[in-house]
């Protein structure tokens, strides 16, 4: 038979017991008692209160879904647009195609997109949308700035339309993947809060 001894007077007791049924003294406290409980991972319980313990939420790893695999997917558009001619200029019998990598903008570009594919490795989909965002802001000045010259001496080209197309799938992307983290997250609390609280 298992049991605990008092230290006071050394009578056998049963485990778990607070008093000695033999001289009556306290042998723990509440509080030990709730230290003690709350480490070996159960929930404490006070004059009939159940107070659930969180520590099994928190250990939630956040993962990788749909809207993070799609984010890469429109990065890889984008970072492939810049190598592609953006615009196409004519003049008199000169035709020149020219991607945004043969200029300055080509290098933003490339270094926005390349540090937004790092965050989405990391799961920052916050990151992702602030960036993702600055960089669409960027291309449609772009395309502003560009437009009145090539209205009179030529086009835009496939590059444009592609870095418009991933730019803009770089946000709706990683929104959806903060939107799927979050619903994810509240399913796997829902049953753990339940369960803590008794219900």
């Amino acid at each position: 038979m298992r049991g605990m001894f008092c230290k006071y007077c050394g009578k056998q007791l049963p485990d778990g017991a607070n008093f000695c049924s033999s001289c009556g003294k306290q042998l723990r406290t509440a509080a030990s008692t709730a230290e003690k409980t709350s480490a070996a991972g159960h929930s404490t319980i006070f004059n009939g209160y159940t107070s659930p313990n969180f520590s099994a939420a928190q250990k939630i790893r956040k993962t990788y879904n749909a809207g993070n695999l799609i984010y890469w997917a429109s990065c890889l558009i984008a970072l492939i647009s810049l190598f592609l001619p953006y615009a196409e200029i004519e003049y008199l019998d000169l035709r020149k195609s020219q991607s945004l990598m043969e200029s300055y903008d080509g290098i933003i570009f490339l270094t926005i997109i390349l540090i937004a594919a790092v965050l989405n490795l990391f799961r920052l989909n916050s990151g992702c949308i602030i960036l993702s965002l600055f960089n669409l802001i960027l291309v449609i000045y772009e395309c502003v700035s560009v437009a009145p010259l090539l209205k009179t001496f030529g086009h835009f080209s496939i590059g444009n339309y592609l870095l418009f197309i991933g730019s803009s799938l770089m946000i709706i992307s990683s929104a959806a993947a903060l939107i799927l983290w979050i619903q994810k997250k509240r399913r796997l609390e829902r049953p753990l809060i339940n369960n803590a609280g008794g219900k």
